[in-house]
């Protein structure tokens, strides 16, 4: 992992301030979700007799493994290193976001972004808890932004160190990508899932500058209203693997946020979604939640 350092030298003797009280609140530790909970608790507070079939009874508490991003520990072993398990948590992440931790191309960069989060004494990003990666990235640049001394060049590492292995996933999930489609696939992945969960009930949908249309056979066809040469190269955070061709909308903020879910919470906001394109826009039009 990459380093920095603003002296010669990390003497544990240097002044350190601690973050101001009334530090703003983009300074504060990001808030993860913990989806299993979440849904629980959405459906603890619908009255029994309202509830869904099927889930009139509240399910078990769920358990979150991974300690929060500080004040719990780096959720990894003392003394853990490379090759050595990472816990289950991570390797959940990496199944949720469709890899396994033994591929190297997942493997490396988590080896390297844990190596880098022990050294800082916090627990690595993990995804798919509401909290996006530049966000978690910043909210270390603000706290090196808010120290001085010895917390200030840890944070700083930590940063500069994060940025580098993001950077490096990007390049080689780049190199590794196959030739640009003809269309968005983020806008392709919502068309369909709209049209799918309608069970045949709408033949035609629009997100973004993607139109979506069945044919007789039941078959979908797309249109792509701008030039597929500006489709950006998607990638899952923390691997080197390319994950889609999409625009500039769906690698900013649709796939983004999708990352932000886990599996069970991207199939209701599917269906939410299919659902409000309904009553608010009719058929075929984009969705105002989308």
């Amino acid at each position: 992992s990459s380093s920095s350092s603003s002296s010669s030298s990390d003497d544990d003797d240097d002044d350190e301030e601690p973050l101001p009280a009334d530090i703003k609140a983009e300074h504060r530790e990001p808030h993860e979700t913990f989806w299993p909970q979440k849904r629980r608790d959405r459906l603890a507070a619908i009255p029994r007799p309202r509830r869904p079939k099927g889930k009139k009874k509240l399910p078990p508490i769920p358990v979150d493994d991974a300690p929060p991003i500080l004040g719990g520990g780096t959720g990894y072993p003392s003394g853990w290193a490379p090759p050595a398990e990472h816990p289950s948590w991570i390797e959940s992440a990496v199944v949720a976001q469709g890899g396994d931790i033994n591929d190297p191309r997942y493997r490396r960069p988590r080896d390297r972004i844990a190596v880098a989060c022990i050294a800082a004494g916090v627990r690595p990003h993990r995804g798919q808890a509401g909290v996006a990666p530049k966000k978690w990235r910043t909210f270390f640049e603000q706290r090196a932004e808010n120290s001085s001394g010895a917390e200030k060049r840890k944070w700083q590492r930590l940063a500069k160190a994060a940025e580098s292995i993001s950077d490096d996933c990007r390049d080689a999930a780049a190199a590794s990508a196959p030739r640009r489609p003809n269309c968005c696939q983020g806008c392709a992945l919502h068309c369909c899932a709209v049209i799918r969960a309608s069970r045949g009930r709408k033949t035609r949908h629009r997100f973004r500058k993607t139109l979506a249309v069945v044919d007789g056979a039941g078959k979908i066809h797309l249109t792509y209203y701008a030039d597929p040469e500006d489709l950006r190269n998607d990638h899952p955070e923390w691997s080197e693997i390319h994950r889609l061709w999409v625009c500039d909308f769906c690698n900013g903020k649709f796939i983004a946020f999708l990352d932000l879910l886990d599996d069970e919470e991207i199939i209701e906001w599917f269906q939410r979604d299919y659902h409000l394109s309904q009553r608010t826009a009719g058929a075929g039009a984009i969705p105002r939640g989308a």
